[in-house]
């Protein structure tokens, strides 16, 4: 870069014809005079949960310091590397993966938090979700039906005590489009949503009372319909079965997307009747 600059001055070239490369060049030096000294805190800095408090565990885990051990301990997460030099405890990998999930952040933005260098960083948060996917990612993915059985009456009484007008829902079921950039590759319309108008991959969620994701199924082409996502996960056949407990119909409740099955109740629409649209408020989801 720095030849470029001398070449273009000898040929007599304006300063003008040569602004991009002298801001290039700027950019490279503050960059160069940076890297030693980010070097050295990340060298001098070293994690240790027990040296945050509840509230910036809060702020940057979502988690409790003392749960965060629980919680490695209950995953088993024993993560092997295999590089010798990276020697990574299970909870420091667990606050890793928190941390990076917890809200938009840069590996280089987490250097001095972990004192570790941003490459390290992303092997560790690679093989740490690899882990945990290989391990437990059948309980994100296969329907559970009997634990479904055991906790259907509770997530019924808490739907209703909540004021829902239906007596034996057990849960929502819906389509969430997360937007990307637009792809290359021949996938511009296979993933571009014609009702968001957006380009996006799509799952089918299944939330329960208790906040937690019962069941997901994707990533699925952002043009895929709410009812596509509904048979290609199979869910016709396992929702028929599981939500009869007692000899009682329970059931998952949808928007208009969806169509009204025994296990499925679904949102009126049209022309409502004040009966109809009071059903429908509240029914919703806050």
């Amino acid at each position: 870069m720095a030849s470029a600059l001398r070449v273009g001055h000898a040929i007599c070239l304006y300063l003008a014809y040569l602004a991009v490369l002298v801001r290039a060049y700027r950019r490279a030096q503050r960059e160069v005079t940076l890297v030693p000294v980010r070097s050295a805190s990340v060298r001098a800095s070293s994690f240790n949960l027990n040296a945050f408090s509840s509230a910036e565990a809060l702020a940057l885990f979502r988690i409790l310091p003392h749960h965060i051990g629980q919680l490695t301990a209950l995953l088993e997460l024993d993560v092997r590397f295999g590089y010798p030099r990276y020697y990574v405890d299970g909870v420091e990998c667990l606050c890793i993966m928190l941390r990076r999930l917890a809200s938009p952040a840069r590996w280089m933005d987490l250097e001095e938090l972990f004192g570790r260098g941003r490459s390290a960083l992303c092997a560790v948060f690679v093989t740490s979700v690899d882990r945990l996917v290989s391990k437990w990612g059948h309980l994100l993915s296969e329907w559970r039906g009997d634990f479904m059985r055991e906790r259907a009456p509770r997530f019924a009484a808490q739907v209703e005590a909540a004021g829902a007008s239906l007596d034996r829902c057990v849960g929502f079921i819906d389509g969430t489009a997360l937007f990307v950039s637009r792809p290359g590759g021949g996938l511009r319309r296979a993933s571009y949503s014609g009702h968001k108008r957006k380009h996006a991959l799509k799952f089918q969620n299944v939330l329960t009372p208790d906040g937690l994701f019962f069941r997901l199924f994707g990533p699925a082409e952002g043009r895929r319909h709410d009812m596509t996502l509904y048979h290609e996960s199979e869910m016709v056949a396992t929702l028929a079965k599981a939500l009869i407990v007692g000899g009682e119909q329970y059931y998952l409740y949808g928007d208009v997307a969806y169509m009204m099955r025994p296990w499925l109740q679904t949102v009126f629409e049209g022309i409502l009747s004040p009966d109809q649209d009071a059903h429908s408020n509240a029914m919703k989801v806050p």
